[in-house]
């Protein structure tokens, strides 16, 4: 179901995924958030891309892109493998590029489902 405006907008992976499933599509994937983000620079690109492969590449969770930056792409400590999306405010900016991410998963046979509002710290201001 697609929002105007949200707080978060999750990718929650299938059961079976590893982290590793992420080592060829991470690059194309970190780039398409920088740049729907307006956040692009080759500079601090490079240097999330190694942080994160690192543990991609280990089979570890990664950490994402947050220092910083207007939008945050996290990889949280839950049960299930995730990623989520989220600016602190309501913003149509997260809609878009959780779908968009979601359509490049997808074409990727990345299996996962998308949620929205699901960080309970921000439940709370609603």
């Amino acid at each position: 179901m697609q929002r105007k405006r949200t707080w978060s907008g999750h990718i929650v992976f299938k059961k079976g995924f590893r982290w590793k499933d992420l080592e060829e599509v991470f690059p194309d994937l970190l780039r398409l958030f920088l740049e729907e983000s307006r956040q692009y620079e080759e500079e601090m690109y490079r240097i999330y891309l190694e942080l994160n492969m690192r543990d991609i590449k280990a089979d570890r969770k990664p950490e994402g892109y947050l220092r910083g930056s207007k939008m945050k792409m996290v990889f949280p400590l839950t049960k299930s493998p995730q990623m989520y999306f989220h600016r602190g405010v309501h913003s149509a900016e997260i809609v878009k590029i959780t779908e968009r991410v979601s359509e490049f998963l997808a074409r990727r046979g990345i299996k996962h489902d998308v949620k929205w509002n699901e960080l309970r710290i921000l439940a709370l201001k609603r």
